[in-house]
């Protein structure tokens, strides 16, 4: 089942070619800790947290 919130044009998202500066755009806009990520066709493809998007940055400061 969908959660109600998910069906409001409102809600923050985001999209598989999102870029980490959309995803911190779509997070500042939501308290939750994971957002929705649709495809092009507007299809749930899974979510990302912020967990998920702190460990990006981690892994891109070690590389630098």
């Amino acid at each position: 089942m969908i959660p109600l919130a998910l069906l409001r044009r409102d809600y923050p998202r985001i999209t598989l070619t999102s870029s980490l500066g959309e995803m911190f755009e779509a997070f500042s806009l939501h308290r939750g800790e994971r957002l929705p990520v649709l495809d092009a066709n507007g299809v749930l493809q899974g979510h990302v947290s912020k967990t998920d998007l702190m460990l990006v940055l981690q892994k891109e400061a070690a590389q630098s």
